[in-house]
């Protein structure tokens, strides 16, 4: 009797799960970042989990690098910071994310460190 329960229970509890756990995450997607710099940097991420802010690791990235994560949020707090002098930030701003794939270049403005959509290439 429990064992019959169960094989039908589970099925649908999963469909419930499934449908109900995944309507969050239609604003999230794939971003990569690439460091367009002459320079080594770091970026780090802040999602918010549970109405709190959470930090995520920081990535290095070498001059012409990309980093490519899923990112669970509509919105992502990043900050970049000198690879050699990690103490303050160069940069910090939030990102909208969507559901198609983004790309995002670090460079500079002359002056300062920015984060810019960046130019798609052909084939990708």
């Amino acid at each position: 009797m429990v064992f019959t329960l169960t094989r039908r229970l589970l099925p649908l509890l999963a469909a419930f799960v499934l449908l109900t756990g995944t309507t969050g995450a239609a604003d999230a997607g794939w971003v990569t970042i690439t460091n367009e710099t002459g320079r080594v940097v770091v970026i780090q991420e802040t999602l918010a989990a549970n109405g709190q802010p959470k930090r995520c690791k920081p990535v290095r990235l070498l001059p012409g690098e990309s980093v490519r994560e899923f990112q669970p949020a509509a919105t992502v707090k990043v900050e970049v910071f000198d690879g050699q002098q990690p103490g303050r930030p160069l940069y910090a701003a939030d990102l909208a994310i969507t559901a198609d794939r983004q790309a995002f270049a670090v460079g500079t403005d002359g002056k300062k460190v920015v984060v810019n959509p960046a130019v798609r290439r052909a084939g990708r």
